[in-house]
This record gives structure tokens, C-alpha cells and sequence, in this order.
């Protein structure tokens, strides 16, 4: 009994420890919350399954040494009283068999073994073990041998019963003497409820070991404050060994002192104020990149309020924490872009951020000369004079050009740098990765983003991503400068076009408000351009017709009229005589009315003096006709005084 309580208590607490474990994962994995409680049904159950595994063990163990006494009582029986024996054997409880190792025939069973199998006696004495037996003939006749040589005495079988129903059955056999024979007597123990127990139980354990090393959370458990327990397969990854290489190991045997002295802080705190710990924290994993992880140690507290053990997980947040500041050195960017004065600094702005998100030390910005394909250094951050003066330009033909306008990112790491970047240089600084991102707007690079570290060996691929988003954002700046510019000149090259017209030139809104007007309007009407901007431009017609003027323009914009002969009133009141063309169009994206008015003065003035031109003309011509018509009435007269003169004598009463 002594010896059954020693191995049952550890028994107990194994199995209960570890059902309770795979509670408090569950619970941690799913979110569920963690009460002493809750432990109870976990921690019984596993208690149980742990006493029924060592019970089995410990009964096998009996059995064996039973076993062993009975066969050597056996002998002792047969020799001194034949019916003793035979009363041994019949009347125990266990089921028993005499196996002849010749042939495996039934030599003899008990009472115990025709219940058990379900035979009569006649039909039990023409078996053999092979047919009891499923296993194969050669395994059955190993095992006789074996048991015959002493070799090997205990065994598990699985035995067809009489009704077709198979069991699983340990079977202890011994070799025995009776009468000249050599015989096996077995004794068949039925162990199917156990091996449903120990099944089931392996089979959760082994559920939960899947469970646990197919979730990438890291998971494990503590003993103490130093020594690990248990531990999952995404756990022991990160410092590239095994769980079992892991498990039941001190601490210090697998961390660095780093990360050791942050581990036990948080761990004896945990033991020491029985409350879960939560937190954020690098960690640096071997040769792995480091990882940013959330931690959780959740302590389980034994019915006197101690901590038992501390459940540990680590969930890798890299990505998010990675994506979240990223998307914060964007929104910063935005914000001092929005800030920035100048071309230079902007692009000084850009460079430094693309050098934080991307974990290098320094780096340059190249600007491309669509001529000649040249690359020339616009800003530059961590890099030294020497270098600045032999990097500062590459012309169109040199290597590095040529890799820019492949238009394809380039990422290298030592050694091959200085094959790869095509010059010696970057060794000679002790630039150890480098990354080179082309800057291009619609198939056209126009820029070049270079950015490279002296401690790290490579660039990761997160920060290629990130320092490819930083370089989209410089190269819509770029391409948004650029367009600008063009703008700019456009807007001036119509300024001048503009001002350039004689003709009075309005813009006007849908309501007839001056929004822009020419220099030769505002100077001829007498105003300043800003007097008359933000008006409405009856204001510049005579009061007395601004209704007609509206009726006009109505006309003129239906295609009933083809212009506005209504003058204009400069600010002294002069009247100016012109003709209004009215068009409608845009004008900064707004719907408009572009007005343009001639000033006809010119050409009033050359008609009236047309029209006195041909006055004059035709008063010319009168005054022609009617002379011409006199000297014809003087020449009839002057005729026939001629002839009267003839005619008349020297003193005559007619002369």
C-alpha cells in the first residue's frame, strides 16, 4: 500500500498539471477568462487519468511478481499434492492458461478463462493460441520463444472472444515443469479499459502538442522564476533548436544576458505578485531579424494563493508595429511637406525619412538630367566629404546610370556590393547593404533614391517596402514640382499673350462680376485692374442702358446677335464707342464669360469723315451740273446775239 501511495501522488500531480496547462492555453489562445475555478474540473480529470496510467503501471508490475510467485507456488504444489494445485488453479480469479510451446494448444484453463472467453470446456480444449490470438502466427511463435528462454515474459496481445468482440489483454507468461512436460503458463490480464484511458489521454495530449506547434504564438511555461517547463515548436524557432532541447532547461542555457536580465525581471515579478503581466517588447532571437512581440505571463495560483507555475506567451506583432509607424513617418512627412518653403528642403525632408524608415545610417538623393541622362547628388545625409566628392555626379554612360535607368529597385548586401554597385568606393566607406530605388513618373525615371548602412548586412524586405513608399511620395512631390513649373510658365506666357491685346478683354462670371481683365481695358476706362475686379460689369455702361445691355448679351449668348454696340464709360464719364463679343468657356475650372470690346472710335471718325468726303462730293457735282447747265443757256444767248448782231444796221433803234 506504501509503496502504491508513493507512485500514485506524483501520478496524480503530473496528470493534473498538465491537463490544468493545456486549460490555461486554451484559454490564453482563445481570450477566455482565467479563474481558480476553472482549474477545478481540468485539474481533477487530469489527476484521475495520471492515477489511472500509474495504477496500470503499478498492477503490471504486481502481476508480474504475482506471476512469478504463483508459478513457483505452482511447482511446489504440483510436487507435493497433484489436487492442491489443481485447486489453485481453478479457483483463481485471474484468467490462466497452460500453453503447449510446441504447437500452442490449450492445455489446460481455469474457470476464470472459459468465463472470460466464453467457451465450454470441451470447445476451449480444441483451441490453440493462434486462434485466440490476432496477431500474426510468426509474432505469436516469437513471443513463445522468447517466453520459453526467459527472454521476455510480459506481452500485449489482443484476444478474440467467443461472441467476435476483441479485447486488448497483457499477457504474463512463464515457463513451467509438470510432469516431464515444459509448459507456459499465462496469465491474461484485460487491460482495454486502460487502454482506452491511456489512448484517449494520448490522444488529447497529443491533440494539444498539434494544437500548440501549429500556432505561430510562442508558448511556454514556467517551473520558477529561471527554469523553463514545457515549450511549443514557434517558440524553440526562434533560437533554432527543438522544444524538447528547450524543455525543463534553465533559462541562461538559452538566452543571451540581454535578454536573460529582461526575462527574469518580469518573471520574478510575476512569481512574486501572482498577477498576469502584459507588455511590449523587441526581441532579438539568434541570428533572426528582431521581432517586436506582445507578451502575456498568466500565473496559476495553488489553493494558498502561491504560484504553482506562470503561463508565457509571445505573440509576433512585427508587421503591425512596423505598418503602424510607417504610416505615422507618412503622416509626418505630409505634415512637413505641407511646411517646407523651398525645393531643397523638402527633398532634405524626404531623404531623412526615408533613412529612418528603411534602418540605414545614410544615404543620397539624385536628380536625373533628362539630356544626358546624368545623375547629380541633390541632398545627401551621414555621407563624408571624400565620398561626396567622388559620388557627387555620374554621367549617362557610367554603371551606376545605367542601373538607374533599368528602372528596377537593386538591394545589396555584403560582399557583393562593390561587384553590384559597380565601383570600390562604398567598400572604402565601410558601406556593408546598400539599395538603390529608381524614381520614375510614367515609364520616365526623373530621380534616384540611394540609401545604405554600415552596421547592417542586409536590407529587410519590410524596409525595401517602406523605403519604396517613401520614394513614391518623393517622386509625386518631384513630378508635382515639375508640372508646377510648367504651369507657372504656361500661366505667364498668357499673362503676356494678355496683356499684349489692344482690345478691352474681360472674364466674367455667370453674373456678369469682373473676375480678370487686360491692362488696355483698365487703362483705357481710367481704373485701376483692382477697382474694377470683383464689380459687375454694368457698371462700366451707361446707366440708361444696362437694361438693354442685359437684353443684348441674352441675345448674343441664344445666337440671335452677334455682338453689343452699347458704349462704354470710362471713369471721367467719357463715353467709349465699342463692340462687344461675348463667348462662353473656363477659367480656372469654372464656368465664365469672355468679353472682348473694340474701341471704334477710329473707325467712327474715318466714316464721318467718309461720309463729309462724299457730302462734298456731291455737292461738287451740283455745282458742275449747274454751271454746266448755265453755260449752256449763256452760250444759246451769246449765239444769238451773234446772229441779231448781224443782222442789225449801224444806227438802228435796236442798237
Amino acid at each position: 500500500m506504501t509503496s502504491r501511495l508513493t507512485l500514485w501522488s506524483p501520478s496524480f500531480l503530473i496528470g493534473a498539471l498538465v491537463l490544468c496547462c493545456v486549460f490555461a492555453l486554451q484559454s490564453i489562445m482563445l481570450h477566455l477568462p482565467l479563474t481558480p475555478a476553472g482549474f477545478f474540473i481540468p485539474f481533477w480529470l487530469g489527476g484521475i487519468g495520471g492515477l489511472l496510467l500509474g495504477n496500470r503501471t503499478l498492477r503490471i508490475k504486481e502481476l508480474e511478481m504475482d506471476l512469478l510467485q504463483s508459478n513457483t507456488r505452482m511447482q511446489e504444489l504440483f510436487t507435493e499434492n497433484g489436487e492442491r494445485y489443481h485447486q489453485f488453479f481453478q479457483l483463481s480469479k485471474t484468467v490462466q492458461l497452460l500453453i503447449d510451446p510446441k504447437n500452442g494448444s490449450i492445455v489446460e484453463s481455469n474457470e476464470a478463462a472459459l468465463r472470460y472467453y466464453g467457451y465450454s470446456v470441451e470447445a476451449f480444449s480444441q483451441k490453440t493460441i493462434f486462434e485466440l490470438n490476432t496477431a500474426e502466427p510468426d509474432s505469436i511463435r516469437e513471443a513463445i520463444q522468447q517466453a520459453l528462454h526467459l527472454k521476455k515474459h510480459s506481452f500485449r496481445f489482443q484476444h478474440r472472444l467467443q461472441s467476435g468482440e476483441t479485447r486488448a489483454v497483457d499477457v504474463h507468461t512463464v515457463p513451467l515443469s509438470l510432469q516431464g512436460r515444459t509448459l507456459l503458463h499465462s496469465v491474461i490480464l484485460d487491460v482495454t479499459q486502460y487502454d482506452q484511458v491511456e489512448s484517449g489521454l494520448r490522444r488529447k495530449t497529443l491533440e494539444q502538442r498539434l494544437l500548440l506547434d501549429a500556432i505561430p504564438v510562442s508558448v511556454w511555461y514556467l517551473h520558477d522564476p529561471e527554469t523553463y517547463g514545457m515549450v511549443n515548436k514557434a517558440y524553440a524557432e526562434c533560437f533554432d533548436r527543438q522544444p524538447k532541447e528547450i524543455a525543463h532547461q534553465k533559462m541562461d542555457t538559452v538566452l543571451d544576458q540581454e535578454m536573460l536580465a529582461l526575462a527574469l525581471a518580469s518573471n520574478h515579478r510575476v512569481f512574486a505578485d501572482g498577477n498576469a503581466l502584459h507588455y511590449h517588447q523587441w526581441v532579438y532571437c539568434r541570428d533572426h531579424e528582431p521581432r517586436y512581440m506582445a507578451l502575456t505571463k498568466t500565473p496559476k495560483l495553488n489553493k494558498t494563493g502561491k504560484v504553482d507555475f506562470v503561463v508565457c506567451t509571445a505573440t509576433d506583432i512585427t508587421s503591425m508595429k512596423q505598418t503602424k509607424d510607417l504610416l505615422q513617418n507618412e503622416r509626418d512627412l505630409h505634415v512637413a511637406l505641407n511646411t517646407t518653403t523651398s525645393t531643397a528642403e523638402t527633398l532634405r525632408i524626404c531623404l531623412e525619412t526615408a533613412i529612418e524608415v528603411s534602418q540605414t545610417d545614410c544615404g543620397g538623393l539624385y536628380l536625373v538630367d533628362q539630356t544626358d541622362g546624368s545623375l547629380t547628388l541633390s541632398t545627401h545625409q551621414g555621407l563624408p566629404d571624400t565620398f561626396i566628392q567622388k559620388a557627387s555626379r555620374y554621367n549617362g554612360d557610367s554603371e551606376h546610370a545605367h542601373i538607374v535607368q533599368r528602372n528596377q529597385a537593386i538591394y545589396t548586401a555584403h560582399p557583393d556590393l562593390a561587384l553590384q554597385a559597380g565601383h570600390k568606393i562604398l567598400q572604402q566607406e565601410g558601406i556593408r547593404a546598400l539599395g538603390i530605388v529608381p524614381i520614375s513618373f510614367h515609364g520616365r525615371v526623373i530621380a534616384c533614391l540611394n540609401v545604405a548602412s554600415r552596421h547592417r548586412e542586409n536590407i529587410s524586405n519590410f524596409h525595401r517596402l517602406a523605403v519604396e513608399r517613401i520614394a513614391t511620395h518623393i517622386g509625386t512631390f518631384l513630378v508635382q514640382k515639375e508640372q508646377e513649373t510648367q504651369i507657372r510658365r504656361q500661366q505667364q506666357n498668357f499673362e503676356a499673350l494678355f496683356q499684349t491685346i489692344h482690345d478691352f478683354v474681360f472674364i466674367l462670371d455667370l453674373e456678369g462680376v469682373i473676375i480678370h481683365l487686360n491692362t488696355a481695358a483698365a487703362n483705357r476706362l481710367g481704373y485701376q485692374p483692382t477697382e474694377l475686379i470683383g464689380t459687375n460689369v454694368l457698371a462700366v455702361h451707361p446707366h440708361d442702358r444696362r437694361e438693354e445691355v442685359l437684353e443684348i448679351v441674352a441675345a448674343m449668348l441664344a445666337g440671335t446677335r452677334d455682338h453689343c454696340p452699347i458704349p462704354l464709360v470710362t471713369k471721367t464719364g467719357e463715353l467709349i464707342p465699342v463692340e462687344t463679343h461675348i463667348n462662353q468657356g473656363q477659367w480656372s475650372g469654372q464656368p465664365v464669360l469672355f468679353g472682348l470690346s473694340r474701341d471704334i472710335s477710329s473707325r467712327l471718325q474715318i466714316e464721318r469723315q467718309q461720309q463729309l468726303l462724299l457730302k462734298n462730293e456731291g455737292l461738287e457735282r451740283m455745282a458742275g451740273a449747274m454751271a454746266h447747265h448755265f453755260n449752256n443757256l449763256l452760250t444759246i444767248v451769246a449765239g444769238n446775239l451773234e446772229l441779231a448782231q448781224d443782222r442789225v444796221t449801224p444806227g438802228s433803234p435796236a442798237c
